[in-house]
């Protein structure tokens, strides 16, 4: 079994907010694990939205490189008109 310091660490390490940790503890404590889970749930479900959102940046930022890269560029440009 783990100490409470040390579920404590792992779950701000994990990423959750220290409310959501505390609250997970808490209930951990009083045995209602089920309710435990549910909260870490909610944890794990933000954590996945804002990675989604990063993806989601990261994507548009690739788009607009790629766009740059199939673009001539106004050197080559001016170079084909002489």
């Amino acid at each position: 079994m783990m100490t409470p310091e040390t579920m404590m660490r792992l779950l701000r390490e994990a990423g959750c907010c220290q409310e959501a940790a505390d609250r997970v503890l808490s209930l951990w404590r009083c045995g209602r694990r089920q309710e435990a889970r549910q909260v870490l749930a909610c944890c794990r479900r933000a954590q996945l939205e804002q990675l989604h959102r990063a993806q989601q940046l990261l994507d548009r930022l690739d788009g607009f490189r790629y766009a740059q890269r199939a673009a001539p560029s106004r050197a080559s440009c001016r170079a084909r008109r002489l």
